[in-house]
């Protein structure tokens, strides 16, 4: 049994290192960061007697008495903790090096805003949320709608002491119905809070750590609004945080360098001393101007978006694999030159993706995936290029699932301006949506020799990741992790060596006739 100033008052059954909450009452505004040990002892005495009688009503109002009338060195100590954690925090924005930042526990709460007992359903529930971090950290907080979400941002941080989202259950009367997290981006570690009811952020704060607890950020949520309250804040940004995301590196800038990290100079005579005549001569074998063409591979997910997971697959790893083989067998080439829009575990907006290919004036951009299907009998590849009427119902329940990923990891969407529509833009599409699909034949005829496709290997749907008004862009479905058949051949390495040579070739063929 624990008394937790960032939970209000909570009853716990230790089980090893996990604590399993048995109650949670509504007294925390007179909870205090070190409470007299008298009071504990009182408050345990009361909490005794109140479950051998069966009465949580009682103990509440019990409960509510005894420590409303506690000592003001006690009913002061929660604000001396706030601001001892706002001095932490004001000293860790200085800039220092500092020891690697953990997220040592995750709790979500639940006490009434009315002060009803914690298990009679109220319309004025309130859910609270806590991260127990190892040191202080700037944070960004944000709630977002349809659906209803609240959002927390840290530094990138070690989260293997948390439990995997896939082990919480939703109590009765908790607000909170699922979480995840993972990597937004490769500094920033992001907390999804998903909620089936309309939710207003109500009040957030820190707590200094003690030698019970670490630093500490709450949040509390409600369902309903009181006129007595200040309207709700829905963006918070700690101090140190606009610091800190101002000095990323854009994801752009990120992809630049991944040409250069898996381009390594090798030792050997005959490689030394390849001439850059023999160069151009190979190039302008393959492609009509001569020049090295720029390919972005994007491997689709990652960070806090697994993607699809089936028969012990992720597809965030499994397509970042195959990514890095086609890279590599591509540069190996000498002809192209080599972008990923991802060399790791962490998430880009769809969006984002193309753009990265604007900015790094890409001829071609070719996105990864290895989708999963209820039918289970349909295997083998596909190619997919842009068209906002799908070929087909399977093709457009897919573009949703993917379209969805901005949502599932709380990417404000309404940051993104909406595309310019002119002449101008629909032409330069109409003009980049047949090149695409010149490259797609070309895929698919590479494919049909080499490794196992759908009959009409060529689909179409409004992909977002597909949307670059002047790039030609293609997603490459590379099997279905729902097929046994397909699953055996994604975890083979000789696989992504075939893959990743039908890629080579498809793409001279394709920029020989451009």
């Amino acid at each position: 049994m624990e008394l937790d100033t960032a939970l209000g008052l909570k009853i716990e059954l230790i089980i090893g290192s996990q604590a399993a909450v048995v109650r949670d009452y509504s007294v925390q505004k007179y909870l205090v960061q070190k409470p007299h040990p008298l009071l504990v002892v009182v408050v345990c005495f009361v909490v005794t007697l109140a479950y051998a009688s069966g009465s949580d009503v009682s103990l509440g109002r019990a409960l509510g008495s005894l420590v409303a009338n506690a000592s003001a060195q006690n009913a002061s100590a929660q604000n001396a903790s706030a601001q001892n954690a706002s001095v932490q925090l004001a000293q860790a924005s200085g800039g220092k090096a500092q020891k690697a930042l953990k997220v040592q526990d995750l709790r979500i709460g639940r006490k009434d805003a009315n002060g009803d007992s914690p298990d009679a359903p109220s319309a004025k529930a309130v859910a609270r949320v806590v991260l127990e971090l190892n040191r202080v950290a700037p944070f960004r907080i944000f709630t977002l709608k349809n659906p209803e979400r609240l959002i927390v941002d840290l530094p990138n941080a070690d989260t293997r002491q948390l439990l995997p989202p896939a082990a919480y259950k939703q109590e009765p009367g908790t607000l909170v119905s699922a979480y995840r997290y993972g990597l937004f981006r490769p500094e920033i570690l992001r907390f999804v809070f998903e909620f089936k009811q309309p939710i207003s952020l109500l009040t957030h704060g820190t707590l200094a750590a003690n030698k019970q607890r670490g630093f500490r950020i709450f949040i509390d949520t409600t369902s309903a609004r009181d006129a007595r309250l200040p309207p709700p804040s829905t963006n918070f940004a700690s101090k140190g945080w606009k610091k800190y995301e101002s000095a990323l590196t854009p994801l752009w800038q990120k992809a630049a360098k991944t040409t250069a990290k898996a381009t390594k100079k090798t030792s050997s005579k005959s490689t030394k001393a390849r001439s850059e005549q023999t160069r151009q001569a190979t190039r302008q074998a393959y492609s009509s101007s001569g020049k090295v063409k720029r390919v972005i591979i994007d491997a689709g997910h990652g960070g806090i978006d697994s993607g699809a997971r089936a028969n012990g697959l992720v597809e965030k790893k499994i397509v970042l694999a195959y990514a890095r083989e086609i890279a590599k067998t591509l540069k190996a080439s000498a002809r192209y030159k080599v972008f990923l829009t991802r060399d790791g575990d962490f998430f880009i907006p769809l969006k984002q993706r193309y753009e990265i290919a604007q900015r790094l004036k890409a001829d071609i951009l070719i996105s990864v995936h290895a989708d999963y299907l209820k039918n289970k009998n349909v295997r083998g590849a596909t190619i997919y290029t842009l068209s906002e009427v799908a070929s087909d119902r399977e093709s457009a329940e897919l573009a949703s699932r993917e379209n969805n990923a901005d949502v599932l990891v709380g990417q404000n969407l309404a940051e993104f301006t909406p595309d310019v529509s002119t002449i101008l833009i629909d032409l330069a599409r109409k003009s980049t949506n047949r090149k695409s699909w010149r490259a797609a034949k070309k895929f698919v005829t590479h494919m049909k020799k080499n490794i196992p496709t759908l009959r009409s290997a060529h689909r179409y749907a409004g992909f977002v990741v597909l949307k670059s008004p002047n790039i030609p862009s293609l997603l490459l479905e590379i099997g279905y992790m729902s097929n046994a058949k397909d699953v055996r051949n994604l975890k083979q390495s000789a696989f992504r060596k075939k893959v990743a040579g039908l890629v080579l070739m498809a793409l001279d063929d394709y920029f020989k006739d451009s």
